[in-house]
Formats: structure tokens, sequence, C-alpha cells
């Protein structure tokens, strides 16, 4: 049998072939160049943000390394003291975090107290954390005071607070519901009781709960602190805490719950192992 070659139509292709390559090398070469002219090339050495960098010198496809995320700072408020006895105080500090997804997971701080003439009278060392977007109430119990405080700092620098990132949707899932809340005072004492609602899919260790109470001016003339362990979740929890003393000028109270979710330990398992929360 023979085998017939029409060399013709093959040399025609291989030509349309070369030419067709020709033009395309040309296109890429017209492309590249017109990209290099301008896309200006990174350099992530040169102080300023350019080519695909995603910040100054920073951005993981243009220099392989991450930019670092802006957080915002803690917002402290001036600690209110609050006279509790003849030679006791309560000193109730407060801090704000205004990042949505950046919590404290540990703040070192360091509370002083001093007189009118600015001497130190008093001073507590600690640690706390402070949750995304949420507030952080610290109460110091102070007895035995014999100099009357005039003021009260919480103190700490930006390096003795450790960022965690946390996941938005894990965060809206950590929440606690305050329900059939009921505040009294007489004239030699108060009380608030309330119910805590754990509406989020998790189980904790430790819910930290700070009673706030008002005057009709809206100041804060009491302020208490309690601790409810083992909140499981889907429970209703009621506690009570007390004033055994008059606060002057109370007309209603607030709760605020917290826990930390930057703890493993505080992470229940449904069978008793230690868990953590999706994010961190």
């Amino acid at each position: 049998m023979a085998i017939w070659w029409y060399t013709g139509d093959m040399n025609r292709l291989a030509k349309q072939l070369i030419i067709g390559g020709v033009y395309l090398a040309i296109i890429f070469g017209l492309s590249w160049f017109v990209y290099r002219a301008f896309v200006p090339a990174p350099t992530c050495t040169d102080g300023i943000q350019n080519g695909k960098e995603d910040g100054v010198d920073c951005g993981a496809l243009a220099c392989g390394i991450l930019c670092p995320v802006a957080v915002k700072p803690l917002e402290n408020s001036e600690p209110v003291i609050i006279k509790t006895g003849p030679s006791s105080y309560d000193v109730l500090a407060h801090l704000e975090n205004p990042n949505a997804t950046y919590g404290a997971s540990r703040v070192d701080y360091v509370l002083t107290v001093t007189d009118a003439q600015g001497n130190e009278i008093a001073s507590r060392r600690g640690s706390t954390y402070v949750n995304p977007a949420q507030p952080r109430y610290l109460l110091f119990p102070l007895q035995g005071l014999t100099i009357v405080p005039a003021k009260a700092a919480l103190v700490f620098s930006p390096t003795n607070v450790t960022w965690a990132a946390l996941s938005i949707d894990a965060a809206g899932d950590v929440q606690f519901a305050v329900r059939n809340d009921r505040f009294t005072a007489t004239s030699a004492s108060a009380q608030f009781e309330a119910t805590i609602g754990n509406v989020s899919k998790f189980n904790f260790d430790a819910v930290d709960v700070t009673v706030l109470v008002y005057d009709s001016n809206g100041k804060i003339v009491g302020a208490n602190a309690t601790v409810q362990h083992t909140v499981v979740s889907g429970e209703q929890r009621a506690f009570l805490v007390q004033w055994p003393f008059p606060v002057p000028g109370a007309v209603r109270a607030q709760a605020i719950v917290t826990t930390n979710v930057f703890a493993n330990d505080n992470f229940i398992r449904t069978y008793g192992a230690p868990g953590s929360i999706p994010g961190i």
C-alpha cells in the first residue's frame, strides 16, 4: 500500500504556525513593555508604596511580607472613686476597645491612687483582657485608707498590650442576655438581681459580671462585681449582688457581662475537654 504526502499543504501550515508565533511574541513583548512602563516594579526597600505592594514595602505577593494591621489603641477613661465606708473606697476603671476584629488578650496594668497633693496612697498591679468592640470594667476595693483619695489612674503602655485577631463571626457568637433585672435601694443597703442567659453555642468556665449603679443624672455612684462559673450554652443563670451600706442617689443599675474569649481553658466542651473559639 502506498502512502502519499502532500508537501505543499504541509509547508504552508508550517509557515502559518511560524508567522503566528512571531505575532504572538511581538504582542507579548509590547504588552510587557507597556506593563513595565506604567506599573513600576516594587523595590520593598525604598520607603514608599509602589508596584503591587499592599503597603509601604510590604505585601505577600510583592515582597513576601504581610503588612501590619492598623490596630487602634484601647480607650482608657479616668477611673471613678466611690466612697463605701469611713476608710474604704471602690475604684472603677473602664477600658473600651474600638477594634471590631482585634482584642487585647492580655493587658498588664498598674492602678495608682493619689491624694489631693498627688502623693501615691495605694496601688494595684494586674492583668486583664478586652474583647473586640466591647467595654471592660475593673473594680478595685480599697480598705483601711487613712488619707482621702483624690484621683486614680490605670496605667499601661502599648508594649504591655498583647493583641490577637478574632473573626467577626466568632465575636458575634459570644453573646449574653441580661433578663429579669431588678434593683432595690434603701437608706441602709442596696441589691441587684438578674438572670444571665448564655445565648452562645459555647460553654464557659468563667463569666465576668460588673454591675454599675447610676443616679438620676447618669453618674456612676456604685459598682459591684461577681464571677459566674460553668455557664453552659442555653443556660439561664440567676445571680445577686449586694451593698451592705447606703448608695446615695442610686436610682438604677446595669449589668455588663463579658468573658475571656482568648483563654482556651475558658471554653468547656460537652465532655469536659477544654475547647477554643474558632477564629483566634
